[in-house]
């Protein structure tokens, strides 16, 4: 996530591949929820889609086991 070496749609649409013109990054909606644009936050904490809650919850139950003075600390995806 840190080095955009994700295949999420914020940035892969950018990626110049054979044959397929690029797409602006504001366009990479989510495939999922498709309301807002698929980036690392809204891909791992704010994606509503049923499929992504039940990823987000395993996902922090584990960060929350091994680091649990993290919970509540961030105030938005972005301080996370």
């Amino acid at each position: 996530m840190v080095l955009s070496s994700h295949s999420l749609a914020v940035e892969c649409r950018c990626w110049k591949e054979r044959g397929k013109p690029i797409v602006p990054c504001e366009w990479g909606l989510c495939r999922f929820c498709s309301t807002d644009i698929k980036d690392p936050p809204h891909a791992m904490f704010l994606c509503d889609h049923p499929k992504l809650v039940k990823i987000h919850e395993i996902f922090l139950a584990k960060i929350y086991a091994e680091v649990p003075e993290i919970r509540g600390r961030a105030t938005s995806p972005w301080a996370f």
